[in-house]
């Protein structure tokens, strides 16, 4: 089955390609656990002020991206990093590793088709940038400070990957 290209998935790829936002998404992942999906949701639902499901109905669209990214997304992560040291011990390594690669990406579409699915004529917009930054800082597992601005560049970036 083909995951469908929507609107978040094309405003997610021009996003992650402005300067500086995919160094700034990996290391809210790497620091923080960060679900970058997430997070690009977010400034997109700011950017485009598309309103976000709150309460109860957030909660449970973001444990499902939970559920999913902890048995497929994050597990292939892990493989496609372990990969990388010995891609070239084999002779079809390289492929290997980026069929992984390959299948994260399917994910993480998977996630943001989700995301977006659940992004609906109810919710909430967010008024301001500072009341979107705080919504992405609280879906973060671990904050010991520095992540609000590493989420504020890429909320601002945000409102040029239109």
């Amino acid at each position: 089955m083909e995951i469908p290209e929507g609107t978040l998935w094309r405003f997610a790829v021009a996003l992650y390609g402005q300067p500086g936002v995919a160094d700034d998404c990996l290391a809210l992942q790497d620091r923080y656990g960060a679900a970058v999906t997430v997070i690009l949701w977010l400034a997109w639902a700011w950017a485009e002020a598309r309103p976000v499901p709150v309460g109860e109905a957030r909660g449970d669209l973001l444990a499902r991206i939970g559920a999913w990214r902890a048995v497929a997304t994050d597990p292939l992560r892990a493989v496609r990093r372990a990969m990388k040291p010995h891609e070239d011990d084999l002779p079809l390594g390289a492929e290997a590793r980026a069929a992984v690669k390959a299948a994260e990406l399917a994910c993480e579409r998977a996630e943001l088709a989700l995301l977006e699915a659940g992004t609906g004529s109810s919710g909430r917009t967010f008024a301001t940038l500072e009341e979107a930054v705080a919504a992405a800082r609280a879906t973060l597992p671990q904050d010991g400070g520095g992540a609000e601005d590493l989420l504020r560049r890429i909320f601002v970036a945000a409102a040029h990957a239109r």
